[in-house]
Parts: C-alpha cells; structure tokens; sequence
C-alpha cells in the first residue's frame, strides 16, 4: 500500500441547529474523502436542476458515510419547485429560505469577522507601512487566537451571523424571493454573502482534486459546502 493511501486529511463539519449546534472533526483517507466530494457534488447538483429525487437519494449516500447521526441532518428538507425563477446576475440575495454553496471557498464566523473588522479599521487609521504592521501584530495577537478557539469549540449555541467567500463553484437560494444562482469560475472575482440565522450544515476540507495526477490540496482555497436553511442571504459588494 502507498503512502498516497495511507494519507489522511482533515474534514471539518458543523451542525447548526439551535442549542444543539456542534463541531466535528474527523480524518479521512483520500478514497474516502472523494466519495464524500462526489456526493456533496450531486447534492449541489440536485438543488441546481431541482431535482427531488436525486437530492435525497444523496442525502442517504451521505448518511451512510457516519460522519453524523441521521437525526442529525433530518431538518435539511428544501422545497422543490416545478417552476424556478434563476438569474444568471451575480445576486444570491433572499429570505426565509434554503440556501446552498458548493466549491473553494470559505465560511467565517461572528467572532472571527468582528475582530478582522476591527483589525481592518484600525490598521486603516495608522496607514502605510505602519499600518501593515499593526495589522500583522493585531492578527497574531487577537485574530489567531479567537480563529483556533473558534474552531475547535465543539458546541456552538447559535449562529445568527456569517461570512461565505466563493473563490470557485456555485451558489444556491430558493425562498420568499424566489429560486437564485450565482456561479464563480477560475480567474474571477470571489463571491461573499452574509448568512443570517442559519440552521444547516457545513463540510470543509483541504483541496483535493479527483484526478491523482493533480492533487494539490496545499493550494488555493479549501473546499466547502454549506447547505441548510437561512432567515436571509444578502450579497456582500466588494
């Protein structure tokens, strides 16, 4: 056996779901680690083509991988529509309503984007050289240490405010404002959204392409996957 399988890579899931909200995570070998992209993959894909049955045939590939328990999951239950309204602008804005992300990217969470506000403002006022850095001092001495914490905290009481950057992949939001997508390709400008009060899932991993030829997850961004339901999505201007 090689070495490439014996290697294993860290995958990060949250559970947000009120008091019961949680942390987890777990190693898996790369075999592994792709069929939980492929699914996570359809998953996307199902919410994309507004496909019923191939989102919840998915949704038990995904049980199946115990990574959680059922019950766990039981809430994620969108609602499928014969009739979408999608618009190809760059508009993922929506209320009362299910919301998925699916690519390289990255979620952060109330702690973490107040103090790097904070940092930002202050390192602002100093300017120049001065102001990197203070920047640099204020992320080893405030940010690194809240980020860890942040992370390894395994319950989490609520989560009624959140960040998601897309380098790479789609979105998805159907809800009070209708059904709406918003993609990112290779070489354009992220995508951010706010999440307010969301209740869902979110898997996170370090990047891994699915041909052997080019794996390199110790580049770009991470890959992540959120899908859950969300009191409002608003687009976040660059």
């Amino acid at each position: 056996m090689s070495s490439d399988d014996e290697k294993t890579y860290n995958v990060d899931i949250g559970l947000f779901n009120g008091l019961k909200s949680k942390k987890i995570n777990i190693d898996l070998k790369k075999d592994d680690l792709l069929d939980l992209k492929n699914i996570l993959f359809d998953i996307n894909s199902a919410l994309e083509k507004n496909d019923e049955k191939l989102f919840y045939k998915s949704k038990e590939k995904l049980i199946q991988m115990d990574l959680f328990d059922e019950k766990e999951i039981s809430f994620l239950k969108p609602t499928f529509h014969t009739n979408t309204n999608s618009l190809s602008d760059p508009d993922i804005s929506n209320k009362a309503c299910f919301f998925s992300s699916f690519g390289s990217g990255f979620i952060a969470f109330p702690i973490e984007t107040k103090i790097l506000e904070w940092i930002t403002e202050q390192a602002s006022e100093e300017g120049g050289l001065g102001g990197i850095i203070l920047a640099i001092l204020l992320i080893i001495i405030f940010y690194v240490p809240v980020m860890l914490v942040t992370h390894l905290i395994p319950f989490r009481i609520l989560m009624p405010f959140a960040l998601v950057e897309l380098d790479k992949g789609n979105m998805n939001s159907i809800g009070m404002m209708g059904s709406k997508s918003v993609s990112v390709s290779e070489g354009e400008d992220p995508f951010t959204c706010s999440l307010n009060f969301f209740t869902g899932l979110t898997i996170s991993f370090p990047k891994i392409s699915i041909n052997d030829e080019e794996e390199n997850e110790d580049e770009g961004s991470p890959f992540l996957f959120a899908l859950g339901f969300a009191g409002s999505v608003e687009n976040i201007e660059e």
